[in-house]
């Protein structure tokens, strides 16, 4: 039985040329997070979006421009859902510490929500380019609003074994990767990375290891 949508082809009405567009973007990021861009074809994406190659080429022109519209709508979803996550946290009445702590699990938090965001830098992080490049500036609003928290703690002389880089990409590494790798967390661990308790477990982990305080709550529940 052939599970594949209906493959469309010819002119659209704007309505159903926005949604094919948006199916095609939404099918291109599950192949692109799972196979990387080299793994994935235009025919590959055309198959799995149930449209033909030549509609694919209409909407998209080329697999880069593909690749960069998968890149714009992830990023834009995740930073939509962090943004004011983090600026309620900053705009508390509380130490510094308190609201790099608080901002930090937010990213995990979201994290979860959205693995395809790990999944794809795993992909294109591994060797320079200009996929890497724009991937990189897509995320600078994070590093943007990151980086003066950490600069703040550290003034009051805390967390000096990082610069406001090398804690983000600590956050991002122990953070998000869990859920990344969503199959070597759950066999090697023997737990379901993604359900609820487990998120909120890995995001106490996470904040203990990185801001040095223990907490009962963070060892793995099998």
């Amino acid at each position: 039985m052939n599970n594949q949508p209906a493959r469309r082809s010819g002119r659209q009405p704007d309505e159903i040329a926005e949604q094919t567009r948006q199916r095609i973007v939404d099918r291109a990021r599950a192949i692109f997070a799972a196979h990387g861009f080299e793994g994935v074809s235009l025919r590959d994406i055309a198959a799995q979006a149930g449209v033909t190659h030549g509609l694919l080429r209409h909407h998209f022109g080329a697999k880069d421009d593909i690749w960069r519209a998968v890149i714009d709508t992830t990023i834009s979803e995740y930073l939509h859902v962090l943004t004011p996550l983090m600026a309620e946290a900053a705009a508390s009445d509380t130490a510094a510490i308190d609201i790099l702590r608080a901002a930090s699990r937010h990213v995990v938090l979201v994290a979860a929500r959205y693995p395809e965001v790990a999944r794809l830098l795993f992909h294109e992080g591994v060797v320079s380019g200009p996929r890497l490049d724009y991937f990189l500036e897509q995320i600078a609003p994070l590093r943007e609003r990151m980086a003066p928290l950490v600069q703040t703690v550290q003034q009051a002389g805390l967390l000096s074994q990082f610069t406001h880089d090398t804690f983000l990409l600590s956050l991002l590494l122990l953070g998000a990767m869990p859920f990344a790798l969503v199959a070597f967390t759950n066999q090697l661990c023997q737990i379901d990375i993604l359900a609820t308790d487990q998120i909120e477990q890995h995001a106490d982990r996470v904040i203990a290891t990185l801001f040095g305080t223990t907490d009962s709550k963070a060892s793995y529940h099998r």
